[in-house]
């Protein structure tokens, strides 16, 4: 894929939209939360996080505010960094000198991804995974009414939209998925998305799959949200 340099948190955390701004900020805020609440003893300086596509680093230098240095990253496409200093690797060899992990966290990222990419991520997860350990996995609701707002917030940044009346209608009050835009084989846009297939799928590659939250509103179910949160153990 291309090395993404446009400035990835001026779209998430810092939108100018306010909309968008508080549910990217209030999905680090649960993210945090999740991934801090399953350290049994958040003392033991030996547990160690991979933040895998990473982004610009922001979640790390959260982590790593609170324990030093307990939190890298694996970041592929996008070259600006929130921070300087932050332990990002391009290369997965390089994040293995580090492995094993406690805690290996996939935040907004298998849903731009091929069937195969996410077994290959899967598998790397696992490799580099403690027994006692679990991947943390946030992806978006791309049903229901959430999308309205999403649509929008997309089509003010490319001026076009992506959803025929139709798809939108069937997707936002019947919970029905679009079909997928994939428009370089390489790099899924989040239309037609559907977590449930997600699921599924994971849950196919043996892991044990547990739904662990939904943001940012706080009813527990998908409809009206925008994030779904999973943990996976072996």
């Amino acid at each position: 894929m291309p090395t993404t340099i446009y400035k990835y948190d001026e779209q998430t955390i810092n939108s100018s939209n306010i909309i968008v701004r508080y549910s990217h900020r209030n999905r680090m805020k649960k993210s945090l939360k999740y991934v801090l609440g399953f350290l049994s003893n958040k003392s033991q300086i030996g547990y160690k996080i991979l933040d895998y596509g990473c982004g610009t680093g922001y979640f790390i230098s959260q982590i790593n505010e609170l324990f030093p240095d307990i939190a890298i990253g694996f970041e592929p496409i996008i070259s600006a960094t929130y921070q300087e200093n932050l332990a990002i690797y391009k290369n997965f060899n390089d994040v293995k000198i580090h492995a094993p992990f406690k805690i290996i966290t996939l935040f907004e990222v298998l849903e731009h991804l091929q069937w195969n990419e996410i077994n290959d991520i899967l598998n790397r997860c696992r490799n580099v995974l403690l027994p006692d350990g679990a991947v943390f996995i946030s992806v978006p609701i791309e049903l229901g009414p959430a999308v309205i707002f999403k649509e929008i917030h997309r089509y003010k940044r490319t001026k076009k939209w992506n959803y025929e009346f139709s798809e939108l209608i069937k997707t936002v009050c019947f919970g029905k998925k679009a079909k997928r835009v994939n428009p370089d084989d390489t790099f899924m846009e989040h239309k037609g998305f559907d977590f449930r297939d997600l699921i599924y799928f994971i849950q196919q590659k043996q892991w044990t799959l547990k739904i662990i939250g939904y943001g940012p509103l706080a009813h527990k179910h998908w409809y009206g949200n925008s994030q779904i949160y999973l943990m996976l153990t072996s």
